[in-house]
């Protein structure tokens, strides 16, 4: 329609008049940023929406803002550069996706890759992508979103993320339409937050001969002389991603009583207390050593998450799941004080990495340390023991 000036026209003009601009520098109004661009903020992590994943891939969003209003500048030749540092991170190839915000996205390119370990990502968008400024609220202005993945570098190790400094920088670097002829350049500096297994051990017993069932576990298991016990280790996983590799040692003070089997559910673990402490034909139960001292035990198949415990995952606990483990034994005396059993050495890691095991200590979360917690519970015999066989009788 004759006198239509469309965003499409104004876009090419601002364009045109950029390219005049660096052929012919004016040193007029058009030259000097009004505000100053230090007072704005360019690029943004999405911290909430970022992170990595100890043996995972985790997805990153950083977004480019034109935060100005319509006559303080626009904001071509972009180019957006994220250095993932001393991090062992490295990009997931295929992994881009653009999002326009009140613009329409260029289509989508992967980043050049370089540095060590391959950690600087660079994008560089077309000359004809332009973020213009526009006036009203930030509801009003134009942005363009970076959405990728990371995981560790091949080579290095998966489990040495926990202790790996995850600070990553982003930075785009521009032509301001205001100040064509000097670029400009933005940083931000984040923690990537990363995603990963918390443990949580309980160890707890129950007297079957008591007629103490599956929900009657408690902290401290009360017995008479060739009683039968079962105690349940529980592994929660009170993080935000699957437990892998999973390794504990178990040692339960002598004296009182005598581990026998251990067992990787509640049905076979009872199967044997129902048997009179003998192992049933078929049991998928291990036999326990002599000596209550189970050290380095590798939580595997039929151990664990079975379900999950297959190639391809290799999970043992998942996120805000639990593994379990059930070790079956006798009381062998009545006259002998308590005992404390102890599940201690828990370790857990990736399974690419071998052996089992490796981390012993959440990785850092913002300066805090997250720790694993065990609770170690004891076996009981004597005075009250025998109170509860005579109720029994």
């Amino acid at each position: 329609m004759k006198g239509a000036f469309t965003k499409g026209t104004a876009r090419a003009v601002r364009l045109c008049l950029a390219a005049f601009a660096i052929l012919f520098p004016l040193h007029s109004a058009l030259a000097v940023c009004t505000p100053a661009l230090t007072t704005n903020s360019f690029i943004q992590h999405d911290l909430a929406a970022s992170y990595c994943e100890l043996c995972g891939v985790g997805p990153v969003r950083v977004r480019v803002t034109n935060p100005r209003n319509n006559n303080e500048g626009d904001l071509s030749n972009i180019v957006v550069t994220e250095d993932l540092r001393a991090s062992g991170l490295t990009y997931v190839p295929g992994s881009t996706t653009f999002v326009g915000f009140n613009v329409a996205a260029p289509a989508v390119f992967p980043p050049v890759v370089s540095g060590p370990n391959g950690s600087i990502l660079t994008w560089t968008f077309p000359g004809t992508f332009v973020l213009e400024g526009q006036s009203g609220g930030a509801g009003n202005k134009e942005a363009i979103e970076i959405r990728y993945q990371v995981r560790r570098f091949t080579g290095l190790s998966e489990e040495a993320l926990v202790t790996a400094n995850r600070t990553f920088q982003g930075s785009v670097r521009f032509t301001p339409s205001c100040e064509v002829t000097i670029p400009y350049t933005d940083t931000v500096v984040d923690e990537m937050p990363i995603r990963q297994p918390v443990p949580r051990v309980t160890k707890l017993g129950r007297n079957t001969d008591a007629g103490q069932s599956s929900g009657s576990y408690t902290n401290t298991a009360y017995g008479n002389i060739n009683d039968d016990v079962i105690w349940r280790i529980q592994v929660q996983n009170q993080g935000l991603a699957g437990l892998q590799d999973l390794r504990i040692d178990d040692v339960m003070g002598t004296g009182n009583f005598v581990i026998n089997y251990l067992c990787p559910n509640e049905a076979s673990a009872s199967a044997i207390t129902a048997n009179n402490g003998i192992l049933p034909g078929g049991s998928p139960c291990l036999t326990v050593p002599p000596g209550n001292n189970i050290p380095n035990f590798a939580v595997d198949d039929p151990f664990g998450t079975p379900s999950n415990d297959e190639p391809g995952a290799f999970v043992d606990a998942p996120a805000n799941g639990s593994a379990f483990l059930y070790f079956v034994g006798k009381i062998t005396t009545s006259c002998v004080g308590p005992r404390t059993n102890t599940v201690s050495d828990v370790q857990w890691g990736c399974e690419v990495n071998a052996p089992d095991g490796g981390i012993t200590v959440p990785a850092t979360t913002g300066g805090v340390v997250l720790r694993e917690n065990v609770e170690h519970p004891r076996e009981e015999s004597r005075h009250q023991h025998e109170h509860l066989a005579l109720q029994r009788q």
